[in-house]
């Protein structure tokens, strides 16, 4: 397999288990509503193919440059990647707002709440590369 199809398949995966798993708890927390998955699902795998594409495969070829591709350092790169377009999205809701102020606390929880999501997703990617990898050192003559 090819670096680029491994790249597309591991983001392919790293957007769909976090995608599945937050929808799942959200559901779950929303008393059990499971129509609600329907809904939001479309919405939260877009935005996990975003982060995952636009800021993680320039970070993870950076790292894959710098020979740092590890277990550890993909799930900090997914929490970051994950939890970065919280600051970015707090200040345009304070913006629209007026200045208003959104509350650290809930600025706290969803940073780490979706850093969280975004380690998950970068676990996804290494165990996929990891594993394509695998098979193509199996195909090798």
């Amino acid at each position: 397999m090819r670096t680029a199809q491994r790249i597309l398949f591991s983001v392919f995966s790293a957007s769909l288990v976090p995608a599945v798993l937050f929808t799942l708890v959200s559901s779950i927390l929303d008393s059990g509503f499971y129509g609600w998955a329907v809904i939001i699902f479309p919405f939260v795998l877009l935005t996990t193919f975003s982060h995952t594409l636009f800021l993680g495969v320039p970070l993870f070829l950076l790292l894959r440059k710098l020979s740092c591709v590890h277990l550890w350092s993909m799930a900090a790169l997914g929490f970051f990647v994950g939890a970065l377009p919280i600051p970015i999205s707090g200040a345009l809701m304070s913006w629209l707002r007026n200045g208003a102020d959104i509350g650290w606390d809930e600025f706290i929880k969803g940073f780490f709440s979706a850093g969280v999501v975004g380690a998950i997703g970068g676990l996804a990617f290494f165990l996929t590369w990891k594993r394509s990898n695998r098979l193509d050192e199996h195909r090798a003559p």
